[in-house]
């Protein structure tokens, strides 16, 4: 288990001041929820008060960092489950893990089971976002991954497919009736599961969970392809 703030320093990441995190620990955890990056609304938001309350307060860096990871952990479980923006997505996910495994599996607090974590650590807006921010970013997350060893992986969003199709982590289809599966826009291999010979784990990416692509649905239902990936690994989730 290692401290981020140690991973990002050791990468010599220019922005390591500024990183947004809802882990201090690459602690391990069974699935790992990836997304893109921070929205760049975050910083003035109720949060972002928040956080530079926090920052005024506690002067120690490392100290500020464990409040600043709390608060950001606690905001965005309140925005997966619809409380700070009435989306209907939190509610759907948490349902069909659920499904597929049991209540009692997941205990008392659902997201205790995933390690959240963003592609970059960083507030950006997404069209300022280019192809070197996730080839630089990638060496912080490939040693979360490595540290954390989840099952499974859930990725968000586009450019996250994209960069982890770039990367080279050694993904192959679970299901052989995906064709030209590295060639497809995500909305079509949108809840099919791939495993990663590089991780040792499985992967499913999603379409991002915001208004437009979720209100509009994947091919029949962005719950029942997520659902029927999941089944398909099921049994290799085991023992978690």
């Amino acid at each position: 288990m290692k401290s981020i703030i140690s991973i990002v320093r050791e990468k010599h990441i220019p922005e390591k001041d500024n990183i947004w995190c809802y882990e201090s620990f690459t602690t391990h955890k069974p699935f790992m929820f990836l997304m893109q990056n921070p929205g760049f609304g975050c910083e003035a938001s109720l949060e972002g008060e928040e956080i530079r309350e926090i920052k005024k307060k506690y002067k120690n860096k490392e100290e500020s960092f464990e409040k600043e990871v709390k608060c950001h952990r606690r905001y965005f479980i309140k925005w997966i489950e619809g409380k700070i923006t009435k989306k209907k997505f939190g509610k759907g996910f948490k349902k069909t893990f659920i499904k597929v495994f049991s209540p009692q599996f997941f205990g008392g607090n659902f997201f205790d089971k995933f390690y959240i974590t963003d592609f970059i650590k960083v507030s950006k807006h997404t069209k300022d976002l280019i192809d070197d921010d996730f080839k630089l970013w990638f060496d912080v997350l490939n040693e979360e991954i490595q540290e954390v060893k989840p099952k499974l992986i859930i990725s968000f969003g586009s450019r996250v497919w994209k960069a982890l199709k770039q990367l080279k982590i050694g993904l192959t289809p679970v299901v052989s009736d995906l064709k030209k599966w590295k060639v497809l826009p995500l909305t079509e291999v949108h809840g099919y599961p791939f495993r990663s010979n590089r991780y040792k784990c499985f992967l499913i990416p999603l379409v991002h969970m915001s208004n437009q692509p979720f209100q509009n649905t994947l091919r029949n239902s962005y719950f029942d392809y997520f659902k029927k990936g999941l089944l398909q690994i099921k049994e290799d989730l085991r023992g978690f």
